[in-house]
């Protein structure tokens, strides 16, 4: 099984796999190193956590989230107090 098993945390779910004879492979455990890069889960799924923290808040701020320049002038971009 290859995945987010969270080996540090989830003795029971590892123990369970150990008794059924599965193979695991836990996807945080990759070393952050250049060769290992392709199999980077962590950064990737940060990533798109983060987009989705930008769309979130764009979709709540009741105000136009990003600058916008056009022909007719520069619209700035939201301010939360």
């Amino acid at each position: 099984m290859i995945g987010f098993l969270q080996p540090l945390t989830d003795q029971k779910g590892i123990d369970a796999l150990a008794k059924h004879g599965i193979a695991g492979f836990a996807m945080e455990s990759v070393p952050r190193i250049t060769r290992a890069q392709s199999m980077d889960a962590l950064s990737s799924q940060a990533t798109v956590a983060g987009y989705k923290a930008v769309v979130i808040a764009a979709d709540r701020i009741p105000k136009l989230f990003p600058m916008l320049m056009t022909a007719a002038g520069t619209i700035a971009p939201v301010r939360c107090s």
